[in-house]
């Protein structure tokens, strides 16, 4: 079972092998970071996807730090921007796609999901190390 800390409306997950990091903070700077390749993530995304309904600030700034996800977790990423585009409260959004020097698939994802929800990405190329 993950530890979840959810202290006034920040919610933070710390990490497994398996699931990433999350600090989602009330000033909207929102960070996942590590490896997603949960047993089952709809169990694991469901608390992400409520908050980002729940979520009241005008502006997001949301570091996607991600070294490997699954086809799962892929789309429950997308559905977690799209509720964020969908939330009425959120007016800007910028996502930082970190993808590892050289992983074009990676960097093919992050464009496709730009290209289909029609937000502000910027990627940042990183080394291995740095994940």
């Amino acid at each position: 079972m993950k530890f979840i800390i959810k202290t006034m409306d920040s919610l933070f997950i710390n990490p497994t092998a398996d699931t990433p990091k999350v600090a989602f903070e009330t000033s909207g700077e929102l960070l996942m970071e590590g490896r997603s390749l949960p047993e089952n993530p709809n169990i694991f995304y469901d608390p992400l996807l409520k908050w980002a309904e729940e979520f009241t600030h005008t502006k997001i700034s949301f570091n996607l730090r991600l070294e490997y996800f699954n086809t799962a977790s892929s789309k429950l990423i997308f559905i977690l921007l799209k509720k964020f585009i969908d939330n009425s409260s959120v007016k800007e959004i910028l996502v930082k796609w970190h993808y590892e020097i050289g992983d074009l698939d990676s960097l093919d994802m992050g464009q496709q999901y730009q290209s289909i929800l029609k937000i502000p990405f910027e990627y940042i190329e990183v080394a291995e190390s740095e994940f």
